[in-house]
């Protein structure tokens, strides 16, 4: 009997006592391991997962071939959970973890609706703000550009937030400055207080710009992935038609332009209580090395009943790994910012953000690069 043959048998015989439907359909990859049924069945009860040396690449290939090792980190990940109980005070749970899906959707995308709201409440408030506040043309001006100059800052402050504090933290710290911000517009007495407003607000808008679409991108389900980020892009204009709409509202009322400004307060504070409710990021998680926590929030938010589910842990935990051993190399070299150029992903993502800018300018539209460049992420 060829050892094709020997590993195939021990294939099916697997498949049929062990209960796990999902087994290795290529005979060399199971010759690769050199491992006997009685150790592949032991390996998956203990959650003994061998280490991918591939990468990405061999996780994809792996999961997509239903191989065992997915079984086996399930159930490693099952026992430590079990082992080390833990609930925090807003974990809360849904018997249909895609409920999830939703939830995170509409708190997270709310954000894009706050951006674009801020974006055209200026607008509405011009045409009473300068008069009132005793403005100066260039004055005005500054106003004018105040949030998109404090843009920039948030944006600054995006790699050291969502590296240190993580997506859902950074979040909150965006609708922080989004309500510190509409409460000093809504409350300015003087050129000094709603330029500042103006600034603040601006670093609310930069760190939840590219903080929310990564979010999104990092949990929820692939197939819907592209679409629920586009969504946050909807959500922006949505939100620029909506400021119009709060500025007619508001237009005949005594200090319209202080109720026009303030209404942001209402939808930051309704993200803000939200997002206290939501998840961190799985995947970043991961990245801090606390693969059992990033396990819980998956078990909350996808479940891992079904195979595709399991899978998809499987390879974000076997990639998040390679990440950090290709950051770690990096570390030695002069110019890791070669990489944007030398690494595939890392060259098509610039290459592609690129483009939108240059789309956005080009055809006098606003685009959020960062929401449209996270959806190669992962």
């Amino acid at each position: 009997m060829s050892d094709k043959e020997s590993f195939a048998e021990k294939r099916d015989e697997y498949a049929k006592t062990s209960g796990v439907s999902h087994v290795d359909n290529a005979a060399s990859y199971d010759q690769r391991r050199k491992m006997s049924h009685a150790e592949i069945q032991s390996a998956v009860r203990k959650g003994s997962v061998p280490h991918i040396q591939g990468g990405e690449q061999e996780a994809i290939a792996i999961a997509r071939q239903g191989g065992w090792e997915v079984d086996a980190l399930i159930t490693e990940m099952e026992n430590e959970c079990e082992a080390n109980p833990k609930k925090g005070m807003f974990d809360i749970e849904f018997a249909n973890p895609k409920l999830f899906t939703w939830l995170l959707v509409a708190f997270a995308s709310m954000g894009g609706m706050l951006s674009g709201l801020d974006q055209s409440l200026i607008s509405g408030a011009n045409l009473f703000l300068p008069v009132d506040l005793g403005l100066s043309a260039q004055q005005n001006s500054l106003v004018n550009s105040g949030m998109p100059l404090g843009a920039v800052g948030g944006a600054l402050l995006l790699s050291p937030c969502n590296e240190y504090l993580g997506r859902k933290n950074s979040i909150l710290v965006s609708c922080l400055l989004y309500t510190i911000g509409g409460a000093l517009e809504a409350g300015s007495i003087n050129y000094g207080m709603i330029i500042t407003a103006r600034v603040i607000l601006g670093l609310g808008v930069g760190l939840e710009g590219g903080t929310v679409p990564v979010y999104v991108a990092e949990t929820v389900e692939r197939r819907l992935r592209g679409n629920m980020v586009s969504l946050y892009q909807f959500n922006i204009a949505l939100g620029e038609v909506m400021g119009y709409a709060v500025a007619a509202i508001f237009l005949k009322v005594p200090g319209n332009w202080r109720y026009i400004l303030g209404s942001s307060l209402l939808f930051s504070t309704i993200m803000g209580i939200g997002m206290l409710f939501m998840p961190e990021s799985p995947r970043f998680l991961m990245h801090k090395g606390r693969p059992v926590d990033a396990f819980r929030v998956w078990k909350r938010i996808r479940g891992v009943e079904s195979a595709d589910s399991r899978e998809e842990f499987f390879v974000m935990k076997v990639s998040t790994e390679a990440e950090e051993a290709t950051v770690a190399a990096g570390r030695t070299s002069k110019y890791p910012w070669m990489d944007f150029f030398r690494v595939k992903r890392a060259r098509r993502a610039l290459v592609y953000a690129n483009i939108m800018i240059f789309l956005g300018q080009f055809t006098g539209e606003s685009s959020s690069t960062a929401a449209l460049a996270s959806t190669w992420h992962t």
